[in-house]
C-alpha cells in the first residue's frame, strides 16, 4: 500500500487572513461610529427661496416654472441640462413611490453660506447641489437670478 505524505496548502493562510479583513470591514462597519448628514436648512439661515414646477412635453422637453408666478424660467431641450433632469427625475420617482401629486412645488434654497439645496417638502428629501460640483449647482443658481434685472 502507498504511503501518502501530506503537504500543506499554499492558498490556506492567504485565504484566511483575506477572510479576516472582511469579517473586520463587516464588524467595523456595523458597529462603527455613524455619521450624521448634516441638515443643512435647519443650521443655516435662507437668503433666497425659490419654488420650482417641472414639465415634460410629448417632444422631449422640459420645462421649469416659477410656481409663484407662472412665468417659464428654463426650456430644456432634448440633451441639454442634463444634471437638471436627473435631479429632478429622482425626486419625482421618490413622489411617484409614494403616490404625491406632482402639484406642490419643489424649493430650491440658496442658503447664508452660499450652498445651494434643493427639496421636496411633500417627501422631506433634500439634495445639497454644490455636493455634486460647482458647474452642477451652477445650472440650479441660475434659476434665482431668472427674471431679475442686472445690477
Amino acid at each position: 500500500m502507498a504511503r501518502t505524505t501530506w503537504k500543506p496548502d499554499p492558498l490556506k493562510r492567504p485565504a484566511m487572513a483575506c477572510g479576516s479583513l472582511v469579517a473586520l470591514a463587516v464588524a467595523f462597519a456595523a458597529f462603527g461610529p455613524k455619521a450624521e448628514l448634516p441638515r443643512a436648512i435647519e443650521n443655516s439661515p435662507v437668503n433666497e427661496r425659490l419654488g420650482l414646477r417641472f414639465f415634460d412635453s410629448a417632444d422631449g422637453t422640459v420645462t421649469a416654472q416659477n410656481a409663484d408666478t407662472g412665468a417659464t424660467i428654463v426650456t430644456l431641450g432634448i440633451g441639454e441640462g442634463g444634471f437638471v433632469r436627473q435631479a429632478m427625475r429622482g425626486l419625482a420617482r421618490d413622489r411617484m413611490l409614494r403616490s404625491i401629486s406632482d402639484e406642490p412645488p419643489f424649493l430650491l434654497y440658496r442658503l447664508a453660506d452660499g450652498k445651494l439645496v434643493l427639496s421636496d417638502p411633500e417627501t422631506g428629501r433634500a439634495i445639497a447641489l454644490d455636493s455634486f460640483g460647482r458647474s452642477n449647482a451652477a445650472s440650479f443658481a441660475a434659476f434665482l437670478g431668472h427674471g431679475r434685472e442686472p445690477k
